[in-house]
This record gives C-alpha cells, structure tokens and sequence, in this order.
C-alpha cells in the first residue's frame, strides 16, 4: 500500500492511498473503504492537477473523518478480487474498517487524551550569499545581485528592510503546529443486548497564524440478540461535525507561500510582518489610473482604492507575488461540513444452515464553503486587483442496501459447503451551488444576500434577486444495482475452492443507451487454496502450517464523473449547456487479474512468512480524443498493465517472562507498463497527455512507457551537434520531448520493531522507497530567481560558469533563468529512508482495580531522514489527483510531530 499525504495544514488534506501501483488514466485508482460493512464515499474536495496553480485549498476526503479512537480493526483486501461482494468501486482493492462495538460486561470506560506539537521537517533552503540587485532606487525581486556583505550603510538606510545578516523568513514566519484529541467511549451490555457510545473531539492550530481546526465525532451503536439468538439486530448512528478555519492556500496563486519561499535572505520578512498595508494615494501603482497613460499596463491597478489601506509590499507587481503576512489577513475562509452515517441490520437465522440478512445505511454529508479576500492581492496578468467574495453549498446523500442470503453445511465431516446470494441497490443524489461576486469599488466586499434556507432542495426562489455576478446550480443523481453470488466448496479441511459472480447495472452507463435496453456487465473471480501441511507425505516438525492459494478474476471500473452525458437547464435562465459529443457505447474498464501466494508459520509460530506475485491488466481505458471538429469525444481504449511481488514476516525474536522482542518487515516490488493506448483508424496513435496551467511539464502515457512518465523541454541543437545559444542563453524546444523520469517508486519497504519489558514497551518503525522523481516547481522558482543554493555555488565557482552537456559554457544566471522557468531542472530522485515513528510507553496494570488500567506515552511521528537526494520530501504532494503525486508547487512542508498520550480504562 502506498500512501501519498497532502501536506494542507490544520484541518488536513486528501491522502492519495494505491493498492499495487495505478492503472486507470481518467478514472478511479483508489480503493473502496468499507466501514461496518456499508461502502462509503471517499471523495476529494478541490483535486486536480490545476492545484498546482490555482488559488486551491484540499477539501480533505471523508475518510478523514472516521475517529481513530472509534477503530477496532483495519483489513486490506488487495487487487480486485473483493469486487464480487462491493462492486467495481473495489477494483482497486478494499480497505475494510471495523469500528468498536459494544461487549457483554459491566459497563465499561476508555478515555484518551493527546497532545501533538509539529515542527516543519523539510522546506526549502535559501542560499545566504547573494543579495537582490539593486538598481538606482529599486531593489529586484532576485538574488542576482552582489554578495549580502557588499550592502552599504546607504542602501541599508534608503531599504529598511535589507539585512546583511541573512534571515532565515520560513522559520520567522511559521508557528509551532498543536493538534490535541481528547475522546472518551462507554460500552456494555448483557446476554441479549449491547451499547457502544462514543465522543471525540479534535482541535488543531496549523503552522500558518489564523489556520484552525475543530471536530466533534460521536458514534452510538446498539445490538440485540433475540429469539434465543436467531434474531440479530445492529443499529448505528455516526454524526460528524467539522469547522476549518484558514486552510493554507497551496499552489502558486493567492496564497502565503510564493512571496515567503521567493523572498531574499538578505530582506527580513520581519519588517514586513509590522508594516503589513499603508494609505495609498493617487500617485501609488495600485492606483493610477492606465486611461491617463496607455503606456501603463492596466492589470496593476484599481483607481478606486486611492485612500484604502493596500497590500505593503514592493514586489506586488509581480505575477502571484504577495507579502506573505498581509496574506494572513487578507484572505478569511472558512469551511463547514456535517457528515451523519447511520445503517441497520437484521439477521435471522431461518435454519440451523440457513440465514438471511438485510442492511440499509444512509450516508448524508453537507457543506458550507466561503472566502472573503480583500483587495489588492496580486493573482496574475489582467486580474482585477477588487475584493472578491465566494461562497458554496453543497450536499451528498448516498441509501445503500443489500440483501443476502446465506446456507452452510458440512457433508459427513468431508465436504463444507458455504454460499452466499444476494442483491444490492445504491442511490447518490448530489446537489451544489456556488456564488461568487467582484468589486472593483470597494477594499471589502459588500454584504451580499446569501440564499435562503431550503434553497438547496426543490424551492428555486431563493436564487432570484441575489446581487453576484456568477452563479451555478448543479444537481446530480446516480444510481447502482447489482446481483450477486459467492460459493466455497472445502475438501476435508485441506483444499478449499472459492467462486463468486456479480452482474452490475448503473446510471453511469444507462445513460447511453439506446432504445431502453438495460446494459448489464458481468464480473467474475475464481481461487483455491491448499493446506500443504497436511497433503505432505512426510512430516516436517519445524513447520506448523502452510498455505498455498491462487486467484483469477475479471472485474471493470465505472465510467468518470465528467463523461457523464446528461444536460441539465440553469433554474435561473431555463438555458441548456453546450455538450460534447457523447461516449458511444461504453464500457466499464475493465481488469483481469491473477495472483498466488504462499503463506507459512514456523517454529511454534515463531515466525510467519507471506508472499504474494501478482499481475492485473486494465483495458477499455477510458480517455479523450480530440475530432475533426476540435471536440473532445470520450473513448474506451488502452491498456495497462501492473506485475509485482509482496513479501511479509514477522518474528517474535525473544519471548520470555519479562522481555518480548518481535519484528516485522515488508517489501513489495511493482513494475507498471502502457501496453496499448489509442490507434485511430487510420492507423495515427493518439497518446494521452496531462498538463497543468503554468507547468512546463507533462505527463504522457505513450505506449511502451509507464504510469507517471514525466517529460518536459529539451534543449535545441544545431547542425554541428552544439546547443543553439540565443542572447548568452540557451534555446529550448517549444514541445515536451524529453523524458525526465517516472514518479511512482518500484520498490518499497517498511521494518517495525517492538519491545516490551516488564509494563514498558518501545515500538519504531523505519520505511522508505527506493526509485521514482520527484518534482519541485519551486525550486525551479527558485533557482531562475537566484535564490537556490545550487545558483549560489555555480556563481562561487568556475569563475561564474556553467557547463552544458554539450561543454559549451555560459554564466549560472543564463543558464538558471532558463532551466529554471522552464522547470527542466526541478526533478529529483524519490529514494529515501526515513525513521517514520518512534513510541515509548508505561502501563500502570491494575491501578484503580483489576482490569483497570493507566497507559502513558511519548510518540515522535516522521522524525527525519536517514537517506535522501532531493531537497524537498519525497513523500510531498500538492494534489492527489491522477498521475500528479509528488509535486511539489508551493507546498507547506511536511512535519515533524512529537506528542504525549493519556490512556485510561476504567
């Protein structure tokens, strides 16, 4: 399992989660999480590559969430072969959760309480040699100038915020982060009934001031065991509430971070921080009026805000730079979510082999999003420097059911027999509406009717007679139904076959077809499993079981979200939207997939060995082609292809009375290949390219290449073999044909080690990756400006010179400026080993009364690195959409947490 965090601040990110590498271009690669039992939705909010630039907060996704404390168990079920029971949504694998329940006993009392302060581990490191240039009465927005020691006492006087001691401004500028979770659950109950209740709550401040956090989770289960147990009744109810204050802004515009990585050592950030606006007059470039001079570009300036207080800062006038704390206060948002999962299941034992089960859940989910920003933040060429005002709404609403029916028997202690028939129905129903308004007049956005109460639902009224210049209402439904049957037949206790068959219809599909005939699509899985141990004709006393199982399955993935064809007229105008030409005749993506394994526990089940090779290959890709008519048309073309190997063990190295030492270690290896993509009639291929609006790379799945192949610019070459040099720099190409890299790692590994002696116990664990790039558009940003170390040392040595490729030489800022705006220098190696946790705790056994016991704890969480060769995390990403992990592009940094935890059971 691989697991890509976003770094977002308080109120967390979307963490990108694989299950043996990626597979699909457009669709879905994440697995499906199952909690008790009932799929859920674990969408993202705000993902997608042009969160490289955009003005883009992380929603988060709804796993997230879940209370950790409420958590009994976690299981991953790997590949495809779960889909059977959950449909195409576990193409990717399933990650089930079991949440506590509660257990016949006296009623019994768990309380936790943390608290976790985090440091920045990795960020980006300035050079402290060279100052800004400063020319006349300007000082440059660069490290291009002369050595910070060469500034003079003038220069110092005319700048006040110029220092010859350079400044570290990251450290100044980020706070201790503090997260504190406090929950506390009860549970009891008797022969016939049970009770679980739970709350926890959740507070965090972010490295960035004014970044907040709060979230209250509360769990109430309840069972019954009736009719001398032949009636089971389970009811749940999980309510969510949750307020972000302040997410970070991550990317290139409107956020902190570009003005505090691309700020000079030599300028101290601190000046800046005390002086954040000032009173502009008719005279100030955020002022002036370009009508009285055509000369003047007119993207700058807003005459309306003569006599305001305006953004303190006097590199403002360059695209998406802002002074990193007036930024603090510029920009207010705040996000509301509610989240409320409840189900309910009977189960009836008809015959002594015979049982029947129904389950229905609901799953509802609403958000409130808005953001106030204040004029005069810079954003880019020919955006309005007004203040602007933008609020959202938007609701999920997901009723799942099933119905199953399950007979088990044994046949004269020879054969078993286990069968499971069921059928499932979903209904998702989402609605959203956005709101935005601009005003050039004002500093601050005027007070602007918001809709009313309702107008989410059937009552369009309240969307009439609002005062925004942009709205949108987009509602949406979709629904799933399934049959389904799963069979195991056992051989004496020593080989076991298993065979399961599901055929799945959907809205996403029905939608396209013709004459009303319903589109079904079937999926199937075969497996077996032999208990070697006891087929072996001779003994092996050393060995105490061994397994060995094979699978075989065939199972697609539903179509995309935005290939969905259905019109839909605008409530206010009653005005249908443009639609691009529909997806003929689709089909779902499709995965075969075949793995076997070998499971084996040795020495009095000392040591316990899993391996896995597997391989699965997904065709009908879903993609884009572009018509003769400059459409785009999706299509079902494509494969790609996963192969590995995963291996598992854990050893109980000593067990004794007082001391316990065991270890565990994983490795998994996947190798990922394009086989196919899209070949037109003509026989032309169409290769599909990903790209990110002010991101001179792309990502381009070629036939014969692999998932996440990076290519970018190359340089251009004359016909005597040199590279064309144009004004002392180097031409580059104007197309991406250079191959950079990939940025999934190969390889993976994680080691864990526990100690106990006595009531002590001591838990690290040690992982790392080897393979794969990593991308830093800000280092890139970096090293045009002049402000990377690298540009520091080119400039100290070789007289200044950098030597190309083809030993042409030219000066370090020609060559910076170009490799780095056009990011071809900005790919690094992934490889690294980190020290990922460290956990030191005491148990008081028996303290208040038997089985009442006191555990503390000291926990240190992603403490450091033990190797790494790049200067960002490599496990850094600004978005977990497809094909764009590990990217960096004005990210937080990742943290280092170190905390104290508080166990009491009662």
């Amino acid at each position: 399992m691989t697991i890509t965090p976003n770094s977002s601040g308080a109120g967390g990110g979307s963490s990108k989660i694989t299950l043996r590498g990626q597979s699909s271009i457009l669709g879905n690669n994440q697995p499906l999480i199952v909690l008790d039992g009932i799929p859920m939705s674990n969408g993202m909010s705000g993902q997608s590559q042009e969160i490289l630039m955009a003005a883009s907060r992380d929603g988060g996704d709804l796993l997230s969430t879940i209370n950790p404390d409420d958590i009994a168990n976690i299981s991953i079920l790997k590949g495809p072969n779960a889909a059977a029971l959950y449909g195409s949504a576990a193409n990717n694998g399933v990650i089930i959760i079991t949440t506590k329940s509660g257990r016949e006993g006296k009623v019994k009392i768990d309380f936790s309480s943390n608290i976790t302060l985090e440091t920045p581990l990795v960020y980006p490191e300035q050079q402290k040699t060279f100052a800004p240039e400063i020319v006349g009465g300007e000082v440059r927005y660069n490290a291009w100038g002369n050595k910070i020691s060469d500034i003079t006492d003038d220069q110092l006087a005319m700048f006040p915020y110029l220092t010859k001691n350079p400044r570290n401004n990251v450290t100044d500028f980020f706070k201790t982060g503090q997260t504190y979770n406090n929950s506390i659950s009860l549970n009891g109950g008797t022969e016939y009934s049970s009770t679980y209740f739970s709350y926890g709550n959740t507070t965090q401040k972010g490295l960035m001031d004014k970044n907040k956090f709060v979230r209250h989770n509360l769990l109430f289960k309840q069972s019954y065991n009736l009719f001398n147990d032949k009636l089971k009744l389970d009811l749940s109810l999980n309510y969510v509430t949750q307020k972000t204050i302040n997410r970070p802004v991550i990317g290139k515009a409107k956020g902190s971070l570009p003005g505090l990585y691309l700020t000079p050592s030599a300028v101290d950030l601190r000046y800046f921080d005390k002086n954040r606006t000032y009173i502009a007059d008719k005279d100030d470039p955020l002022v002036y009026n370009p009508a009285l001079d055509p000369n003047v570009e007119n993207d700058i300036v807003n005459p309306n805000l003569e006599g305001v207080a305006v953004q303190n800062f006097p590199w403002v006038n360059n695209p998406y730079i802002n002074n990193p704390y007036f930024m603090l206060d510029a920009i207010n948002d705040e996000a509301l979510r509610d989240r409320i999962m409840a189900s309910f299941t009977a189960k009836y034992q008809i015959l002594k082999s015979l049982s029947a089960q129904a389950r229905v859940s609901l799953d509802k989910t609403h958000d409130e999003n808005t953001v106030l920003e204040l004029a005069t933040i810079r954003v880019a060429k020919n955006q309005t420097l007004g203040a602007t005002y933008w609020g959202s709404r938007a609701s999920h609403r997901e009723i799942y059911s099933d119905y199953l029916l399950t007979y088990t028997e044994k046949f004269k202690e020879k054969i078993s027999f286990n069968a499971t028939v069921g059928t499932s129905f979903k209904r998702i129903k989402d609605h959203s509406i956005y709101m935005t308004k601009t005003n050039d007049n004002t500093y601050v956005s005027p007070n602007i009717p918001y809709p009313i109460p309702g107008a989410l639902g059937s009552n369009k009224e309240g969307y009439k007679g609002t005062l925004l210049t942009g709205q949108d209402l987009t509602p949406t439904t979709n629904w799933e139904t399934a049959v389904f049957a799963t069979a195991q037949v056992g051989f004496w206790d020593k080989g076991y076959i298993d065979v399961s068959f599901r055929n799945d219809w959907s809205k996403a599909f029905q939608q396209f077809a013709t004459h009303g005939k319903y589109k079904s699509f079937p999926y199937y899985s075969v497996g077996g499993n032999l208990l070697l141990k006891e087929l072996l004709p001779f003994n092996m006393p050393k060995l105490d079981a061994m397994k060995l199982r094979a699978s075989y399955s065939v199972v697609g993935n539903s179509i995309p979200a935005e290939f969905y064809a259905a019109q839909f007229a605008n409530p206010l105008t009653g005005t249908i939207g443009a639609r691009n030409p529909t997806f003929d005749n689709p089909k779902p993506e499709t995965t075969r997939a075949f793995e076997v394994g070998l499971d084996a526990t040795l020495f009095n089940n000392k040591l316990n060995l899993d391996v896995t090779i597997y391989q699965s290959t997904m065709e009908n890709q879903f993609m884009r082609i572009t018509t003769a008519t400059g459409q785009t048309k999706p299509i079902n073309s494509g494969k790609i292809r996963n192969r590995g190997i995963e291996f598992t063990t854990n050893y109980n190295v000593i067990s004794t009375k007082d001391f316990r030492w065991s270890t565990g270690l994983n490795l998994s290896y996947n190798d990922n290949k394009i086989m196919d993509t899209y070949t037109a009639p003509d026989g032309t291929t169409d290769d599909c390219i990903m790209s990110a609006s002010g991101v001179e790379i792309q990502t381009k799945f070629i036939k014969g290449g692999s998932y996440g192949d990076l290519y970018g610019k190359d340089f251009v070459y004359g016909d005597d073999g040199k590279i064309k040099i144009q004004d002392g720099k180097p031409v580059l190409t104007s197309e991406y044909s250079r191959y950079l890299g990939n940025t999934n790692a190969k390889f993976n590994f994680g080691w864990n080690n526990t100690f106990s002696y006595k009531d002590f116990s001591l838990y690290f664990l040690v992982d790392g990756k080897i393979g794969g790039k990593v991308i830093s558009l800000t280092q890139a940003e970096m090293d045009f400006a002049g402000l990377s170390e690298r540009s520091a040392e080119a400039r100290l040595t070789n007289n200044g010179m950098v030597t190309l490729p083809d030993g042409q030489q030219i000066t370090a800022r020609n060559y910076y400026e170009t490799v780095g705006g056009a990011h071809l220098d900005c790919i690094y190696k992934g490889t690294n080993v980190r020290l990922r946790e460290i956990s030191l705790g005491y148990t008081f056994y028996d303290l208040l009364g038997p089985s009442k016991h006191l555990t503390l704890s000291l926990i240190a969480r992603n403490i450091g690195f033990l190797y790494k060769d790049s200067p960002v995390d490599p496990d850094i990403s600004a978005t977990a959409a497809n094909a764009f992990g590990g990217v960096d592009s004005f990210t937080l940094p990742t943290t280092r947490s170190f905390g104290f935890n508080i166990k009491l059971t009662y």
